[in-house]
């Protein structure tokens, strides 16, 4: 309604059509669309009248300066619209937001129009409903084994029906359902061929899957009060594995009405077979390292990495923090597992990264640290290491340095974060 008012305006009084093109550029979502397919058409038709309006001949030099508050290190960012150099009067710029939350100050200077959008999208698990709030499809989702199968572990079938609940009118238009993939979780290319050829008989148009998102677009003639039932394969990173995920949302939607939606979370779970068999694997890839450390006995103590049993910070901590690719709060010695939980990395600059993160520590043969031993209750340590954990392994070194994890010991880290060179 407000796109046929603009181009009305436009028609009969442009002076006036300027803040409706601003009210309706707010309603834009991030990829620059609107709610639907009708309003995203209609919307794009009247500001393309007023882009043809407010077109001026007059050559263009523009600078917008988008400065960056509230970071540790405020900085600025500077975007030149211009119709002489290089003509970038109709290139779309763009630049990341360092951190949030985040004041953005802008300003310009020059001759010229520009148009500034800023975006901020995030994950949000499925909504739940209000009190009175209509359930408009009665949508059903089932983890069950893999249908042909050859690895119950990493695959697993999804057993989706979707259907017009009782006392709703059976849609006229387009139904999708949308399907988030679970963690570490993609769909098998043997089910996407699948859903597009073999399930015509239940009126789906189209199937896309978009990798980056990890989301399953499945498009329906319509849907009705008889029963949509369809199965998608999935299979699991081995590499990427990840046993505690968050849910994963499915939602059914009209595409032509976005208000009419239902939707539902669900799990992917780690069976305890699978469990058993992961920790086997674990424990032989230990075994083989211990092996190896064994296998030699004639390497040197100085080929080890430092063990400082104690309390104390070492004299030289900072510039080993600073020389360090990664320093690591850890858990170790645990008495269920021989691998070690990594919580947290202090290295990086700018943020300091948690991870819950287990890994087997690769030593030179013939080194060992008390600190890693299962004797009484397990013990907060800090690894301080050149190399960090890639897969299942952490390699320390004659360059890393072992010690126990106190407050003093963080506090130490964070310091030398500020005192190392750039």
């Amino acid at each position: 309604m407000a796109s046929y008012a603009l181009m009305s305006y436009l028609h009969f009084s442009p002076n006036h059509a300027r803040k409706i093109a601003m009210w309706l550029i707010r309603q834009r979502n991030s990829f620059g669309g609107f709610a639907s397919t009708q309003d995203t058409l209609v919307a794009l038709d009247a500001l393309s009248q007023f882009a043809a309006s407010a077109y001026s001949r007059d050559s263009n030099e523009l600078m917008v300066k988008v400065k960056f508050k509230n970071t540790a290190k405020p900085s600025s960012v500077d975007f030149y619209v211009s119709d002489v150099e290089n003509n970038t009067r109709f290139l779309l710029k763009s630049t990341p937001i360092p951190t949030l939350p985040s004041t953005l100050h802008i300003s310009a200077t020059g001759k010229g129009c520009a148009l500034v959008q800023a975006n901020v999208r995030y994950n949000t698990p499925a909504r739940p409903y209000a009190n009175g709030e209509k359930i408009h499809f009665t949508l059903q989702i089932s983890v069950k084994p893999y249908q042909y199968g050859l690895d119950e572990c990493h695959y697993r079938t999804l057993a989706i029906k979707v259907r017009t609940r009782r006392g709703h009118s059976v849609s006229k238009g387009m139904g999708l359902v949308t399907l988030q993939m679970f963690t570490s979780w993609s769909p098998t290319s043997r089910s996407l061929f699948k859903l597009e050829s073999s399930y015509s008989t239940i009126g789906i148009k189209g199937v896309e899957y978009v990798k980056k998102e990890g989301l399953l677009h499945i498009y329906f003639e319509k849907f009705s009060r008889k029963s949509k039932w369809f199965l998608v394969d999935v299979a699991q990173d081995k590499e990427d594995a990840v046993y505690y995920a968050k849910k994963a949302y499915i939602r059914a939607v009209e595409y032509y009405d976005t208000g009419v939606t239902t939707a539902k979370s669900y799990r992917i779970k780690t069976t305890r077979r699978c469990k058993e068999k992961n920790k086997e694997k674990d424990e032989l890839a230990t075994d083989d390292i211990m092996q190896q450390m064994s296998s030699s006995n004639e390497t040197s103590p100085n080929a080890c990495p430092a063990c400082i049993t104690t309390w104390k910070i070492p004299p030289n901590f900072r510039s080993t923090v600073c020389s360090a690719a990664a320093v690591y709060t850890a858990l170790a010695g645990r008495k269920k597992a021989r691998s070690i939980k990594l919580n947290q990395n202090l290295r990086p600059i700018k943020t300091e990264t948690r991870l819950k993160h287990f890994v087997f520590p690769r030593m030179p043969p013939g080194c060992e640290c008390s600190l890693f031993s299962k004797d009484g209750r397990p013990k907060q340590v800090m690894i301080v290491t050149d190399s960090t954990a890639h897969g299942k392994y952490l390699t320390i070194d004659q360059y890393s340095t072992i010690m126990r994890n106190s407050r003093k010991a963080r506090a130490e880290a964070r310091a030398a974060q500020e005192t190392c060179p750039f």
